[in-house]
């Protein structure tokens, strides 16, 4: 499919430090990847309203089916995963753009081809991994993300305004990104996903309470304005 859907770009926050220090990373990885199979499992299961996932080292991008002109569900859903993460003791940061994503698989050489099954073919006894799939929607994904400020955000184009409900929150970053708050509020649509996908809900205070925590106990990795973004921008 080429016509353009939304995408949406999220990872661990911290993850190469916490990495190398033997710390809670991969824990965090394994809840966002829980969280997104759970979601596409049980939450958005049929044709239609299906998602996409494709992994990235520490990080997912995740494609809607097709176009939507409403951005609630993107937005719902990487909520959904931001506060899942928090729960399970880390910090993501995500954005989410528009664009096409294609298979393009067909372009690869007929030799990796015929040997590949499903994503992986033999390098001799060594072993090559490949992802079949490019598109806008990688790229704008990203760029959006490596635009925004650091902190555990979750950044849109101030292009996609308008399109999602009031009950969204946001703060503008620059005249070109805005900011959802991610971290309070009460949207029907977050605890719809979340309790169809068996993601334990936290209430706003114990939101906060987590985020708290998680600065203090990490505040000498983490920069002065990672700090201050992520509190300015709830």
């Amino acid at each position: 499919m080429s016509d353009e859907r939304w995408a949406i770009y999220i990872d661990i926050e911290g993850f190469s430090k916490k990495y190398q220090k033997k710390d809670n990373s991969l824990e965090s990885l394994n809840a966002l990847m829980k969280a997104i199979y759970r979601i596409g499992s049980n939450c958005f299961p049929k044709e239609g309203e299906r998602i996409f996932a494709h992994q990235f080292g520490d990080g997912f991008l995740i494609a809607s089916d097709k176009k939507e002109n409403k951005l609630d569900r993107a937005i719902a859903i990487t909520i959904s995963l931001m506060r899942y993460v928090l729960a399970s003791g880390g910090v993501a940061k995500a954005a989410i753009a528009e664009g096409s994503l294609e298979d393009i698989k067909s372009c690869y050489p007929k030799e990796v081809t015929d040997k590949c099954k499903v994503s992986t073919l033999p390098l001799g006894a060594g072993l090559m991994s490949i992802m079949p799939v490019m598109g806008t929607a990688l790229i704008a994904a990203i760029a959006i993300d490596k635009k925004s400020p650091s902190g555990s955000l979750l950044t849109i184009s101030r292009k996609m305004m308008g399109r999602f409900a009031t009950e969204y929150q946001y703060s503008a970053i620059d005249s070109e990104l805005v900011a959802i708050k991610w971290l309070k509020g009460d949207q029907p649509l977050v605890n719809r996903i979340c309790s169809a996908s068996y993601l334990p809900l936290q209430s706003e205070d114990q939101r906060i309470k987590t985020l708290v925590n998680y600065i203090q106990q990490n505040i000498k990795s983490l920069s002065k304005g990672w700090v201050e973004n992520t509190s300015k921008y709830q």
